[in-house]
C-alpha cells in the first residue's frame, strides 16, 4: 500500500536520490530545490511504509501543465504508483498537459495512453544516453473535455 502527498522543499534530497537511481541524466539536487520552490510547479510523492518510493513534477501556468518527470524506484514498480502520481497531477485544475517521453520507454507510453494522452510528434535527439548516443522523444498531450471527463 502507498500514499500520495504533495512534496515540499524538505523532500528534495529524496527526490534527487530517486532521480539518480532512475535516470541516466538525473537533475541535480540544486535544480530540484529550485524547481520545487517555484510557485509554478506541483510535485507529488508516493510513500510506501515510510519510504519515498516515487515522485512526479509538473510546471503549471494557468490551466496548462508540462510534466517534467515521473519516477518510481524499480522495486516498487507495477503496483499502480505511477498511475496514482499521474492522476494527482491531472487533478490539479489543468485542462491541457504535455510531456516528452523516450521513444523506447514502452511502459511509460502505455501508461500515458491509458490516460488518453495522444502522440503529437517527435523531438529528434532529445535525450542523451550515457554512451553518448541520442534518442528521440515523443511529444504527448492530454486534454480535459468540457464535461470534465478526461480524454
Amino acid at each position: 500500500m502507498f500514499d500520495i502527498r504533495p512534496a515540499t522543499i524538505a523532500d528534495a534530497k529524496s527526490i534527487a536520490d530517486i532521480e539518480n537511481r532512475c535516470f541516466p541524466s538525473p537533475w541535480s539536487l540544486k535544480q530540484i530545490e529550485e524547481d520545487i520552490s517555484s510557485p509554478q510547479t506541483k510535485y507529488f510523492l508516493a510513500v510506501c511504509d515510510g519510504v519515498i518510493c516515487g515522485y512526479t513534477g509538473m510546471w503549471n501556468v494557468l490551466d496548462e501543465g508540462s510534466i517534467t518527470n515521473i519516477a518510481v524506484l524499480e522495486e516498487y514498480r507495477r503496483k499502480g504508483i505511477a498511475r496514482a502520481l499521474l492522476n494527482a497531477l491531472l487533478s490539479c485544475n489543468v485542462a491541457y498537459v504535455t510531456l516528452e517521453v523516450r521513444r523506447s520507454n514502452a511502459s511509460a507510453i502505455c501508461l500515458y495512453k491509458k490516460f488518453n494522452f495522444q502522440i503529437l510528434g517527435t523531438r529528434k535527439d532529445y535525450y542523451s544516453n550515457p554512451d553518448s548516443t541520442k534518442e528521440d522523444a515523443y511529444i504527448m498531450a492530454w486534454k480535459l473535455m468540457k464535461d470534465k471527463q478526461r480524454i
